[in-house]
């Protein structure tokens, strides 16, 4: 049974794995094959596994197409749905999901319901959870960027099942009106507002209203920070621990009832009905907090436990935990996709497995052995992820996990559940709920002050993951010499940096995926240079701490050795302000430094030179003494080694490239950044055949407003028979100058993905 297990879900897992999409009739033929191949016991484990694999790429064949038409990305088309989730205040836009969502009027629209993230400027009349809603939306694809350590907007939207994002258009005929079936959903959103009415400062009532309801957007970063220091970050969700702790509440109370009813009337107690209790209570409390995919698998895992309670078995079992696991894909295929889904389900395993090495120990020392156990085996996850791993996350768990789930929790729950008769009641309760997380919180400052984070130089290598994991397993049993042996072993291997910096008189280039914007990164073998820094977003943020930051962060680069912002146009200057908080910057210069509000650094000019390890840097412009503004005044680059030469234009027009011309300064070069995102006011075609580059490289964002690239620009370069690569449809690239000539890599070409979406 356990390998039969195994082998589907080893399937599903797998198939997840697989950089193409089958064609959709394949699965289900493949799997109509496979079905009566497992009456051959020699065979059935490999059929197992198919049917796992066609199940789970059936579901991504389903998914994929899905998704939005191509053809009406951009257009105005109404949609209705209903909102079955909280939506997110941030500012003047409010964040949410579109449920059972339809398109009306022309064809094109997928058949079946899909679920659409949706954001409101308007403030639509009426918008709420619960609302069913007639809607005017601009559509597109999920596609976000694509680079190391950034976060990935296509794989998270296809493991939820996101079928399109978009915007709210103003008509008149928008409309949101309060369903009938969406009982939970406006019950989760007036106990949310109770909460935020009633409990002050507002930091307390953010963190109750995300255990009570899993309302988690208002609570701050500097809170995020703190629960990410101490290890404690899974007690603010509404975790498998506080729905269980909620079964076995219910359970013991259930039981001790019945049992009082067995004695006076002479019954035999009904074990069942103390289970079925519990489970309905989990449930309910699951429902309430936005049945998300992790209460999903721990109501699954608490229906097994309880129906191996019944049977006399022990509540899990390597078994049991699999059908689990089996449970949860049947449900949802991409679960794998996402951490959580590792970290509860192992969460659980080495729960089990430390239970049954330290039976013998006092309660004491098994309550803080487990958290040690499992800090053991997040760190490697933790490693991967975030390249830190919290050093007091044992003592932290330890301490505060049975304040909150022995009194946070259970005054919360009480309080929603007597809030809609006697709200005064529930006001007292959640009072004192919110009292003690207080005390809590200053407990957890107080160990945050004290504890170290360990903070890696650089991500390790996604191969060391499970062999960490494998790692933490050996320390939790008996502490023999071999396994140490192994455990120091293993541990070795996550100082080992990804990639060592290219040899003297070379460099490389990383064009990053910024969207419509510019960032490049020249490495030579001692010294970083940054040119450009992406854009800011409006509403906050920006792609240099979204994009850039993470990769370097990943690669163990803490100091740029110069900063380049060839202007102060915000897609080009926009993240300054994140790269100075996070990094050391040895030296700065720009073309336009006041404007783009940098610290004072020299202005770009004509004749600045410099040499590191080999490698010749040389600006080009602007003249010295010039004036100029705006794009024109952007620095243009040229860096040259033993592979070839890049040269970095910025966002110069036409007339500088006519002057370069003139003055012969527009040198051939191997590699060129098309300037300007491609705009058709650049890239003349006297300037592309001087410089007569073999590659150019075009940095813009999906379906950007200003039609980037231009296509006259495209005609020209297919004239002059020039290779071009854009980050839109490569992601990030990597251009390696060595002796044989510059090569090319890009994020999406070396690591497809099954659900990558279409140029």
């Amino acid at each position: 049974m356990v390998l039969a297990l195994a082998a589907w879900c080893g399937g599903v897992v797998l198939f997840l794995l697989c950089p193409l999409l089958p064609p959709p009739q394949f699965p289900l033929l493949l799997a109509g094959l496979c079905l009566p191949v497992l009456l051959a016991r020699r065979l059935r484990l490999p059929a197992l596994f198919l049917l796992g694999a066609c199940f789970s790429a059936w579901h991504a064949v389903t998914l994929v197409h899905a998704r939005v038409p191509l053809a009406l990305e951009g257009m105005a088309v109404r949609v209705e749905g209903e909102i079955l989730d909280l939506p997110s205040l941030q500012g003047r836009r409010t964040r949410f999901h579109l449920e059972h969502s339809r398109r009306h009027g022309q064809v094109g629209w997928p058949a079946s319901p899909v679920t659409l993230r949706l954001v409101d400027y308007g403030r639509t009349e009426g918008l709420a959870a619960g609302s069913r809603c007639i809607l005017y939306v601009r559509l597109k694809r999920a596609r976000g960027v694509r680079s190391t350590a950034a976060f990935d907007l296509e794989q998270w939207a296809h493991a939820t099942g996101i079928a399109a994002v978009g915007y709210v258009v103003s008509h008149p005929a928008n409309r949101c009106e309060p369903g009938i079936f969406a009982p939970v959903a406006m019950a989760r959103a007036a106990l949310a507002d109770a909460i935020a009415r009633q409990i002050t400062p507002a930091s307390t009532a953010s963190v109750l209203s995300a255990l009570a309801v899993g309302a988690r957007a208002d609570i701050a970063d500097a809170q995020w920070t703190t629960l990410r220091d101490t290890g404690v970050v899974h007690v603010i969700s509404v975790s498998g621990l506080h729905v269980a702790m909620v079964a076995l509440g219910l359970h013991a109370v259930a039981r001790l009832l019945l049992a009082l009813f067995a004695v006076t009337t002479g019954r035999r107690p009904w074990r069942w009905l103390a289970a079925l209790i519990a489970f309905c209570g989990a449930s309910l409390y699951a429902l309430i907090a936005g049945f998300t995919v992790p209460t999903q698998r721990t109501l699954v895992m608490i229906a097994i436990a309880l129906l191996n309670h019944l049977r006399g078995r022990a509540l899990f079992s390597l078994e049991s935990l699999l059908l689990a696991a089996v449970v949860v894909l049947l449900l949802t295929p991409t679960a794998p996709l996402t951490l959580s889904f590792w970290l509860s389900f192992g969460a659980v395993a080495l729960m089990v497995l430390h239970g049954q090495l330290q039976r013998a120990s006092t309660w004491p020392a098994r309550w803080l052995g487990v958290h040690v156990a499992l800090a053991l085996l997040f760190a490697p996850m933790l490693a991967w992820a975030f390249q830190s791993v919290p050093m007091a996350s044992p003592l932290a768990n330890a301490c505060v996990v049975p304040f909150i789930t022995l009194l946070v929790v259970p005054l919360l729950l009480l309080g929603c559940l007597v809030w809609a008769a006697t709200p005064l009641l529930g006001g007292i309760l959640w009072g004192w709920a919110g009292q003690i997380w207080d005390g809590v919180w200053w407990a957890l400052l107080r160990i945050e002050s004290y504890s170290p984070v360990l903070e890696l130089d650089f991500r390790p290598h996604g191969v060391l993951v499970p062999l960490g994991i494998l790692a933490a397993a050996l320390a939790c049993g008996p502490l023999r010499a071999p396994r140490l042996c192994w455990v120091f072993a293993i541990g070795l291997l996550y100082l080992v940096p990804l990639r060592q910096p290219p040899p003297q008189g070379e460099f490389e280039a990383l064009v990053f995926d910024v969207g419509q914007g510019l960032s490049v990164l020249v490495r030579t073998r001692g010294h970083t240079l940054l040119y450009d820094t992406g854009a800011a977003f409006p509403e906050g943020g920006d792609q240099a701490r979204a994009v850039v930051l993470p990769w370097l962060r990943a690669h163990g680069i803490s100091v740029l050795d110069l900063l380049v912002v060839s202007h102060a146009d915000l897609d080009h200057a926009g993240g300054i302000g994140s790269l100075h908080e996070a990094l050391t910057i040895v030296a700065e210069m720009g073309g336009e430094p006041a404007a783009s509000g940098m610290p004072p650094a020299r202005r770009c000019e004509r004749g600045m030179a410099w040499q590191w390890e080999g490698v010749e840097f040389e600006i080009l412009h602007p003249l010295p003494g010039a004036l100029r503004e705006g794009n024109d005044a952007s620095c243009v680059l040229r860096v040259s080694g033993r592979g070839g030469s890049l040269l970095l234009t910025g966002d110069i027009t036409a007339e500088v490239e006519r002057s370069l011309l003139r003055e012969g300064h527009a040198p051939q070069t191997e590699v060129l950044q098309l300037a300007h995102h491609g705009s058709k006011s650049s890239s003349s075609p006297a300037f592309l055949s001087s410089v007569r580059p073999a590659l150019a490289v075009i940095s813009a964002g999906y379906r950007n407003p200003f039609a980037h690239p231009a296509p006259e620009v495209l005609a020209r370069l297919d004239t002059l028979d020039i290779a071009s690569v854009s980050t839109v449809q490569e992601g990030t690239l990597r251009i390696v100058f060595a002796p044989e000539g510059p090569r090319v890599a890009s994020t999406r070409r070396c690591w497809p993905r099954h659900w990558d979406p279409s140029p």
